[in-house]
């Protein structure tokens, strides 16, 4: 189970990433520890919620998605984090040592951003050379991952709100995120044939400029206009972790409830699920024959 000094550790890494926090070195890491002793035990304590028999619930989702995959494409495959343990530099020299020479990603994350996809991209660029490997792009309008996603609402959707994660207004402004966001939530209401639709941004620090309106002032919004029954969707998370298990699945949930809502769907992220493995394998596919 995780412990405060894991999750500071953990904060402090992630926090310390230049593509997270844009600041001068000096500044940024000096934040990222004040932050990471002032919120480890929290961290520890939102992480302890989301185990199951001593494993994170996205490590345990996205190792099934990766067995799922290689039984799909009979070839190996393997799963990196970008922080922490198992991180992208750890496993790829230890297949290094093993002989491969050459590798495949494709990110699990379906849009683009500097805190995501460009801190992942710029890791790899440093520990490989430039042909010896090849990185997927983002798949925010794969007709596939539209499928798959329309697949997790509840049917007889009227109201339908998709919250992504929220971002920095300086990381939104050279990134292509927010439009990409907003593609995936065009593709996925024609899919579903919902025209309610409302976009949310979540997970938002409290200092700071971030997108909005957030997905608390979204619910409550719909829910004082009398729309009493809506379903919640999270299209930027591949796996249930954290966000979508309590601060959507419980606090959201909560706020609407208190405001006057009857019925809130959420939809569960694609996870380990069949679609999802297709998916990738697709990704993997083209991939690999893309020059």
């Amino acid at each position: 189970m995780p412990t405060s000094e894991c999750a500071e550790d953990f904060l402090f890494e992630f926090l310390s990433d230049k593509y997270v926090l844009s600041l001068p070195q000096p500044l940024r890491m000096g934040l990222a520890y004040l932050i990471s002793k002032k919120r480890k035990y929290d961290y520890a304590e939102s992480l302890q919620r989301v185990f199951e028999n001593n494993i994170h619930i996205l490590k345990k989702h996205t190792q099934n998605l990766a067995k799922k995959i290689a039984e799909i494409d009979k070839k190996e495959v393997h799963v990196a984090y970008r922080y922490g343990k198992d991180n992208i530099e750890s496993v790829v020299k230890n297949l290094q040592k093993q002989g491969y020479t050459k590798f495949l990603f494709a990110l699990m994350y379906p849009q683009q951003t500097c805190s995501t996809t460009e801190t992942a991209c710029k890791v790899i660029s440093q520990i490989l050379k430039a042909d010896n490997y090849k990185i997927a792009t983002p798949y925010f309008d794969n007709p596939m991952f539209i499928s798959a996603l329309a697949e997790t609402v509840e049917k007889e959707t009227k109201t339908l709100v998709v919250s992504f994660h929220s971002i920095p207004l300086s990381h939104a402004k050279k990134s292509p995120y927010v439009q990409q966001c907003r593609t995936t939530t065009k593709l996925l209401a024609l899919k579903l044939g919902i025209t309610d639709v409302h976009i949310a941004w979540q997970s938002a620090m409290p200092k700071g400029k971030w997108l909005k309106p957030s997905a608390i002032e979204v619910v409550e919004k719909l829910a004082k206009e009398g729309k009493h029954t809506i379903s919640v969707i999270a299209p930027s998370f591949a796996c249930d972790c954290s966000e979508t298990l309590f601060e959507l699945a419980y606090d959201l949930k909560e706020k609407f409830y208190q405001c006057g809502g009857k019925n809130f769907n959420l939809s569960t992220c694609l996870n380990s699920s069949d679609a999802h493995a297709q998916l990738f394998s697709t990704i993997f596919k083209t991939l690999e024959t893309t020059k």
